[in-house]
């Protein structure tokens, strides 16, 4: 994914209140479209958790919602909204950087839970783009029976698992793989992907989309490089070309998977 909000000095723009609402309407709902056991549900409002957040020291960076906002009268739709802890806020970021993000997804509408995870966000070429991997370390709760204030302590909670994901992107980065491991690993993330009765050129999702990605062949290198093409699309794996993956929850739960693959992979080479 891109951020729209990276700035040219190579640094994270935190999103204003106004900037969030042109972009995100349904942040702001304050009132559900939730009708089958009305009586029940809670209203998180996002729009609150963000304001908690920023008092935590976590800033908005990026907002979208899922499908169109033609013939809502009241935006509820789901949304998603990545934060930035102060410290990084307008830190540069140099090509191959990484940076631990919390992501918060929720709606007004009953259809899903409010889920707040970690993820982290990677600069993959000088001109400034930007790749997320989303869906780590995640809390989800319910719209039901829960509180405010407990939203707020799981947000946190998630937060404090920052420091145990960059150890492990670190060990990542220390486990050099051969190209049969690479190709293994390709070949894992497509069958989870697509299922093994579909797959035909799994190693297909090892190119490179530009030249800064041709580094050492780590496995948080190779895992980066695959993550981002079956996100983006464009690559050939089955008998069709891959599309972009644009619904949010589809995009987090790939994301969540194809990080769990890697983790468990190196788990094994640290064993053997």
């Amino acid at each position: 994914m891109i951020n729209t909000h990276y700035a040219s000095n190579n640094s994270f723009s935190a999103l204003s209140d106004v900037e969030l609402l042109h972009k995100v309407p349904s942040i702001f709902a304050n009132s559900h479209s939730y009708h089958r056991d009305e009586k029940h549900y809670a209203l998180f409002n996002t729009a609150n958790v963000i304001s908690a957040l920023r008092e935590e020291g976590y800033f908005p960076v990026y907002a979208r919602a899922n499908g169109s906002r033609k013939d809502l009268d009241v935006d509820t739709r789901k949304h998603m909204v990545r934060f930035t802890h102060r410290d990084f806020i307008e830190s540069p970021l140099a090509v191959n950087d990484e940076r631990p993000e919390l992501v918060l997804t929720n709606s007004h509408d009953g259809s899903s839970f409010f889920r707040i995870m970690a993820g982290l966000f990677r600069k993959v070429c000088a001109n400034g783009m930007m790749v997320m991997q989303q869906g780590i370390g995640e809390q989800s709760i319910r719209h039901i029976g829960h509180n405010f204030d407990e939203v707020i302590k799981c947000s946190l909670n998630t937060a404090k698992s920052m420091d145990e994901i960059m150890d492990t992107v670190n060990t990542m980065k220390g486990i050099i793989l051969n190209e049969k491991q690479r190709r293994d690993l390709a070949a894992e993330i497509a069958e989870m992907r697509f299922g093994a009765d579909k797959i035909k050129t799994p190693e297909n999702l090892l190119t490179l989309r530009r030249y800064e990605d041709n580094w050492t062949p780590s496995l948080y290198n190779t895992f980066n490089v695959i993550q981002e093409n079956v996100i983006k699309g464009g690559q050939r794996v089955t008998d069709r070309v891959m599309r972009p993956i644009t619904n949010i929850d589809t995009d987090i739960d790939l994301n969540k998977n194809m990080w769990n693959i890697a983790y468990n992979r190196m788990s094994e080479l640290m064993v053997a």
